[in-house]
């Protein structure tokens, strides 16, 4: 009779997914804890709020001042927030790379320039 206890036993196969497990876990975490410092959540959801009130002023036919003028922005600052959601997309496209791959680096894709005087406006 065996002293053995296999159903605590551990195998390689366990070991790996335990580790890949720890690893995805720490890049997600990585990558959200970048996009965001630079984009925190309370920004994307206040200019995408102000995109909508843009768009939805274009549509009932209004002009573009007039959907400036109660979204508080710009054509450029349309083009800026979709060149964010870009990045995010990049990013998570970036974290899953790194997930797949088992290493760490990839280079981080970078903060669209101009994109932190938008957030700083919302």
């Amino acid at each position: 009779m065996s002293n053995i206890d296999f159903s605590r036993l551990v195998t390689a196969q366990d070991t790996a997914a335990q580790i890949a497990a720890a690893h995805a876990t720490s890049v997600k975490a990585e990558c959200k804890r970048r996009i965001l410092a630079q984009f925190p959540f309370e920004a994307q959801h206040n200019i995408a709020q102000a995109v909508n009130i843009y768009t939805a002023a274009l549509v009932q036919g209004g002009t573009q001042v007039e959907a400036e003028a109660l979204s508080g922005l710009c054509q450029e600052d349309m083009a800026l927030f979709a060149a964010g959601r870009r990045w995010i997309a990049a990013m998570q496209a970036t974290c899953r790379a790194r997930i797949a791959e088992m290493q760490d680096s990839a280079a981080w894709p970078t903060f669209p320039e101009g994109l932190a005087e938008l957030v700083s406006r919302s």
